[in-house]
């Protein structure tokens, strides 16, 4: 049966290098992943990294982000600092995750990586990584994906404002992030991506997505369950209609603005007395393949919007 065209289906890079399909699944690997039910909640997978973390039955909820390239999760005795109302300033409050990598038999070896999110709103920085392998509870005993690169974090700082003299409240932050986006020249890294890439173990850079749909008597707090797969559009069944396959453009396109002035709703000819700079981050894989952040900065009408 046919999933509703409502399901999620999204594809990085040019699908039509793909050529990815049921019949070519020896160069695919899937991972399980979910949305689950709440405000603010993300694309994740639950996720243990290494055999410490299999054997203690502790997994690892990691956001799986088609806007960055790197892969993290944080390390044994990570600190994340937050209180301060400016940017890359820790603040006086501080917690330590509660779910990070526990040292198996794998080497864990010195490695230098920074992340930033949100505006550098949240910058994690890790001087560890390691090469193990990812075990999915929700599909255990199922296939498992060997000999993946992670770092490991060891510190981060989160902009949330507490005032001075107030106690300290609980910080809501993600755990892990792994990238799915093509790595630029200026990304730390690692990349599972990439490591699947140059391992043979997938034949092509596509990564795509797609989510199971529903049941009809599903609630509205129903948590949705799917798969990304590496090196592959998701199998036909799983959708209606034809993915598109010309997403990726170069072309420029022309912010419109005016000059507006106070108290009116047409074009004025005042010179505007302040400033209002839009700055549009690019993200995916237009920025990433341009190596650039892109700011339009327009003068406008003082509280003109």
């Amino acid at each position: 049966m046919k999933i509703p065209a409502v399901t999620s289906l999204l594809a990085l890079n040019d699908v039509q290098i793909a050529q990815a399909s049921e019949g070519q699944s020896s160069n695919v690997v899937s991972m399980p992943i979910h949305l689950l039910y709440g405000g603010l909640n993300k694309v994740t997978t639950s996720v243990m990294v290494g055999s410490g973390n299999e054997k203690i039955g502790q997994s690892i909820e990691v956001v799986v982000d088609y806007g960055s390239s790197g892969f993290w999760i944080f390390g044994p005795n990570a600190t994340v600092n937050y209180g301060s109302q400016y940017l890359g300033f820790p603040g006086a409050c501080n917690t330590t995750p509660q779910f990070y990598y526990h040292s198996d038999d794998s080497k864990v070896f010195n490695f230098s990586g920074s992340y930033a999110y949100g505006g550098n709103s949240k910058i994690l920085d890790a001087d560890k990584a390691v090469n193990d392998t990812l075990y999915f509870p929700s599909s255990l005993p199922g296939a498992s994906i060997p000999n993946i690169e992670v770092a490991l974090v060891s510190s981060g700082t989160v902009r949330q404002y507490v005032p001075d003299g107030d106690p300290c409240p609980e910080l809501s932050y993600d755990y892990g992030i792994m990238g799915l986006a093509t790595p630029a020249g200026f990304d730390s890294g690692p990349n599972i991506k990439t490591e699947l890439l140059n391992q043979g173990r997938i034949s092509s850079s596509i990564v795509s997505m797609y989510f199971d749909s529903a049941p009809a008597d599903s609630s509205i707090s129903y948590n949705y369950t799917g798969t990304v797969l590496f090196g592959s559009l998701p199998p036909s069944s799983s959708y209606t209609g034809t993915p598109i396959s010309n997403a990726t453009t170069s072309e420029i396109v022309k912010l419109p603005y005016r000059y507006l002035a106070r108290d009116s709703s047409r074009p004025g000819g005042v010179t505007p007395e302040g400033m209002c700079i839009l700055g549009i981050s690019l993200g995916g894989e237009f920025a990433r393949n341009n190596y650039k952040k892109k700011i339009i900065r327009k003068r406008l009408q003082e509280n003109s919007y």
